[in-house]
């Protein structure tokens, strides 16, 4: 048996537990808890208020937008996403240099 189809059995299987541990809390990250914190406190004192949130990685701004457009609390904010073209100083290569080159 292909291991692909190996991994599609145990995967299957095990579906519905994968899924009902992705949704306790076991799983919850203290430091986005807090963060979601910090960012309710400004917005229920004022619901105009806005706000940039630096992430270290372009990859880090997308799985936190998307953590946030899951967030029930959030989600009423519409969290944009945007990314840097990198720091002209430093010439670093782009994440798709970095993925040509590999």
């Amino acid at each position: 048996m292909p291991l692909l189809n190996i991994f599609r059995f145990v995967y299957i299987g095990m579906e519905r537990d994968l899924d009902e541990f992705s949704r306790s809390s076991a799983c919850e990250n203290p430091k986005l808890e807090r963060l979601e914190k910090i960012i309710m406190s400004f917005y229920v004192e004022n619901e105009q208020a806005q706000g940039i949130v630096f992430c270290k990685t372009r990859e880090m701004t997308i799985a936190l937008m998307n953590w946030m457009k899951e967030s029930s609390s959030l989600a009423v904010l519409n969290p944009q996403n945007i990314t840097g073209s990198g720091n002209p100083e430093k010439r670093g290569l782009s994440a798709s240099h970095v993925i040509n080159r590999c």
